[in-house]
């Protein structure tokens, strides 16, 4: 396990568990993103100073346009480590902009990218595929780790001709230089014709449904048991 995204979730005592596309538009409205991008970040900080000693992992935190490039951002970054006592890297800690937002105003993007790695931290694009100028700009993207959108793994579990398309949008990003992670991956098949195509890593119900803390921190303990043992599996 290389690791994993943190997904933010609302808990209301009288509704439950309330996701994030009903109440982030209206956080967006009341201009309540930045607030939202700082406690998030500081958050997965937080847990990573527990587990990044023990589990070598890395948590992505996904950011709006707006909070990607707040002028804000490198001090929420440097106070979030300093808080963590020298316990978390910025290697343990990636962001996410959505390819969308990184296109919208693609100079801004590029020179934040560029800034953030000169700072040790590195940004993801995600849901890529899903924008219009993806290959035009492909080349200009200072980003190393691209996730493909969820919608070209789905079509790999219906019948039909998207196979090939999916594999040229892998085949090129790897041309260029890049990682790739497919998103939204839910089965073994997914993930055997995907690794033939050439993706790096995968992420997606297959592997885990989104976790609490607590259930995480579990599930990464079974999982360093199970490496460990087939480890010695190997060995003998």
């Amino acid at each position: 396990m290389e690791g994993a995204e943190a997904l933010i979730r609302w808990h209301l005592p009288e509704r439950g568990i309330v996701r994030p596309n009903e109440f982030l538009p209206i956080a967006s409205e009341i201009g309540m993103m930045d607030a939202i991008s700082r406690w998030t970040i500081f958050a997965a900080v937080r847990q990573l100073a527990r587990i990044c000693e023990r589990y070598p992992i890395y948590i992505t935190v996904n950011l709006t346009a707006q909070a990607f490039e707040s002028d804000e951002l490198p001090a929420t970054l440097e106070a979030a480590m300093t808080q963590a006592g020298g316990r978390v890297a910025p290697c343990n800690l990636k962001l996410e902009i959505t390819e969308s937002d990184a296109m919208h105003r693609a100079a801004v993007a590029i020179s934040r990218i560029e800034s953030l790695q000169k700072d040790g931290f590195e940004v993801f694009i995600d849901d890529f595929g899903t924008g219009h100028s993806s290959l035009a700009y492909l080349r200009n993207l200072p980003a190393q780790t691209i996730k493909i959108d969820k919608s070209f793994v789905d079509a790999l579990a219906e019948k039909g001709n998207d196979e090939p398309f999916v594999k040229y949008i892998v085949e090129l990003l790897k041309l260029k230089g890049k990682s790739v992670i497919a998103e939204g991956v839910t089965s073994v098949d997914q993930v055997e014709r995907l690794k033939a195509m050439g993706c790096d890593s995968f992420q997606g119900f297959y592997f885990a449904e989104p976790l609490p803390p607590t259930a995480f921190e579990a599930f990464l303990e079974r999982s360093l048991t199970v490496s460990a043992a087939d480890a010695r599996m190997n060995r003998s």
